[in-house]
């Protein structure tokens, strides 16, 4: 079915905002438009300008609880992660070798492990994440942000110039055309160069300085810090990048390193990673968590409730007490200096009663959501020279011990957090970047954990593997030709959606001519079919039906963001194997090459079983674009009835794919239950 109106996501974006502003009183009602104006023109601009309007408005009229909650949809707004944009010459190339160039197969086996080369390259020990400038209590508000913001800029020029390098050196050109070639040739080649210097993948990393405040105030918060890792490609979610970061941060922070979505790859896979980080960073604690369970409900809904098993909890919970014991043992300096142990005392709180969390017996029932800190309240300060305070460290600390999680978008913070206590208490959702402040909860009154915002973390390593691995949103990915090329030299997505290529669909024109005797008949085109990239999206767009609806074709954009969406929100199962060592450069005997490359087909050693209510899920789109707008959008359904009722049109949508098409249903039924990231709060931000 086609689409009623050729509308952009940028536009019913701004609708939404308007939308959601207006019901809840911030802005009024705009006039009804004239017949032949542009109704959605500007619509988003407006609605901002009369939200701070009304932030600054003297009107009595106006009520305090109006101006606060504009104050904070303003506030929310400044916290949007920001990144560049691709440009058109790059969109236009990569079309064209999209539909050109075919995808190798079968996929070589070696694609299954992780190239660490991708993520440790030359350059990418010189990336680092900005750190905050030397402040003390004195100085003014003004003068500490006019400091970070010099910083700042001073930081994201030099890293703009080192990824610059980085695209210009991952061309296989020389920077040169030979010294005796003629000015054609010369022509010929600077075009040829700059075509391919255009066609390199460029890395996102964050570009708002109000994101990185926030994990700055984490990290001055913490003691201990989580570090989240997708257990999917943990590599990218630790970047050289991060490592330098908190390994400079003084007083040292105790690093703890958690795989989350284990579930998805498998407890095998899941031991290997673990032994290959262990390897990497021999200082930090490995552990990995699940962090929901699976409710069953009447006919086939399925509920995903924040849960984390008792086997994870317990070893999660005993690599913070190490830690904490750590953290209370004096450093070299106050062990060689006796009259200083005499005085010493640790800077976090000495006592934890950590049989409390073991039990579940937390305060959850007592708070009914984050606590946000203080102003005055002080975290951890950066030593200057070293050496500390010591008469503050004769001080015993009574504060509660603050553990952090940080870590890139989606990697499941939020998740996390819930499930440690058991209920929803944070927003979590599959969109990339919902948390948009750091906020804190008490897991018992010795125990305070911070979730931070996710953060694109500076890395050498190409856009299409960040939206593989569901770091940047998908909804502003432009390029989808590019990522889907990009997968399917990872994943036979044909085989994976049992597609048929659309030269099947083509008419045959027959060959009505004739040949004399000896003279030479044209080849024949070989039997064997090659897959384009652009020849995959094709197939997936008329398998469900999807047409513009100008011109009728199928709608490719369309297919690309739907199968990256599967492939982010794991109802797709993939998974990388850790990298080859040195010494083991020649696959294992037992592996055959099978094709598949990094799509996982069975978990625990035998296909996975998966319950009714998750394939419907993922056909939440056949029923109209705006199903998808919803889910990628709408941050404010967390009803639990109509959620329930937009599940069951999910399953009927699905059922009535699976007729039209038996093949691929039973194809699309491999999903996953990462499901728990849907869960969202009635309280929204304002902008999707």
């Amino acid at each position: 079915m086609a689409r009623k109106k050729p509308n952009s996501g940028k536009q019913r974006k701004e609708a939404l905002q308007e939308k959601r502003a207006i019901k809840r009183g911030d802005i009024e009602k705009p006039p009804p438009s004239h017949a032949g104006g542009n109704r959605r023109r500007g619509r988003g601009g407006r609605a901002q300008a009369q939200l701070r309007a009304r932030i600054h408005s003297d009107d009595p009229n106006v009520s305090v609880a109006a101006q606060n909650a504009a104050a904070k949809v303003e506030s929310s707004r400044k916290l949007q992660s920001a990144f560049r944009k691709v440009s058109p010459e790059f969109l236009a190339l990569w079309r064209e070798k999209a539909s050109n160039e075919p995808e190798p197969r079968p996929i070589d086996e070696r694609k299954k492990y992780f190239d660490i080369g991708v993520v440790h390259q030359q350059g990418s020990d010189d990336l680092t994440t900005p750190k905050r400038p030397k402040w003390r209590y004195e100085m003014s508000k003004e003068e500490v942000e006019r400091n970070e913001e010099g910083m700042y800029e001073k930081w994201r020029t030099e890293t703009e110039e080192k990824i610059d390098r980085w695209r210009q050196r991952e061309v296989n050109l020389p920077n040169s055309p030979p010294a005796d070639a003629d000015e054609y040739v010369k022509e010929e080649f600077e075009a040829l160069r700059t075509k391919e210097l255009t066609m390199r993948s460029p890395t996102f990393y964050e570009q708002n300085l109000e994101v990185w405040r926030q994990l700055w105030r984490v990290t001055e918060l913490s003691s201990i810090l989580l570090v989240l890792l997708d257990a999917r490609c943990p590599p990218l979610h630790y970047p050289p990048s991060l490592h330098s970061y908190l390994s400079t941060l003084r007083p040292p922070r105790k690093i703890i390193l958690v795989l989350t979505k284990i579930d998805m790859v498998g407890p095998d896979r899941v031991d290997r990673w673990k032994a290959w980080l262990k390897t990497q960073y021999p200082d930090a604690k490995i552990v990995g968590v699940e962090s929901y369970r699976i409710q069953v409900g009447k006919g086939s809904r399925v509920k995903h409730l924040p849960h984390i098993p008792p086997q994870y909890l317990s070893e999660l919970i005993d690599a913070m007490e190490l830690s904490h014991q750590e953290l209370q043992a004096p450093p070299d300096r106050i062990k060689d200096d006796p009259a200083k142990l005499a005085k010493w005392q640790p800077r976090v709180r000495k006592v934890v009663n950590w049989n409390v969390v073991r039990k579940g017996e937390s305060v959850a029932d007592n708070n009914s959501g984050p606590v946000f800190i203080k102003g005055d309240e002080k975290g951890f300060q950066e030593e200057e020279d070293g050496e500390g305070n010591e008469e503050q460290e004769m001080k015993e600390v009574v504060e509660p011990l603050t553990i952090g999680l940080i870590g890139q978008p989606n990697v499941g913070k939020s998740s996390l957090l819930n499930a440690l206590f058991g209920t929803i208490k944070v927003k979590a959702s599959r969109t990339p970047g919902k948390t948009k402040h750091f906020q804190t909860l008490f897991w018992s009154p010795e125990l305070r954990l911070v979730d931070c915002p996710g953060l694109v973390l500076p890395n050498l390593v190409p856009m299409e593997l960040q939206v593989l691995c569901a770091i940047l949103p998908i909804s502003q990915m432009a390029s989808i030709a590019s990522c889907i090329s990009f997968v399917s030299n990872l994943i036979p997505l044909e085989n994976l959606f049992s597609l048929r290529h659309p030269s099947e669909d083509e008419e045959r024109v027959e060959d009505k001519r004739t040949w004399r005797a000896g003279q030479p008949r044209p080849v024949k085109e070989d039997p064997t079919q090659k897959w384009t990239a652009m020849d995959i999206l094709t197939a997936y767009a008329n398998a469900k039906g999807w047409l513009t609806a100008k011109a009728g074709r199928p709608d490719v954009n369309r297919a690309g963001n739907h199968i990256l969406r599967l492939l982010a929100d794991g109802r797709v199962l993939w998974a990388f194997e850790p990298p080859l060592s040195s010494d083991n450069v020649t696959l294992p005997s037992q592996e055959a090459n099978d094709g598949r490359g990094i799509w996982i087909t069975d978990v625990n050693g035998k296909d996975r079983p998966t319950s009714s209510g998750e394939v419907e899920s993922e056909d939440e789109e056949d029923g109209s674009e705006d199903s998808l707008l919803e889910d990628e959008e709408d941050e404010g359904s967390g009803d639990e009835d109509q959620e329930g009722e937009d599940h069951e049109a999910d399953e009927e949508d699905a059922d009535a794919s699976e007729k039209d098409h038996p093949s691929q249903g039973r194809a699309l039924r491999i999903g996953g239950k990462f499901g728990a990231l849907a869960l969202e709060d009635d309280d929204s931000d304002s902008q999707a």
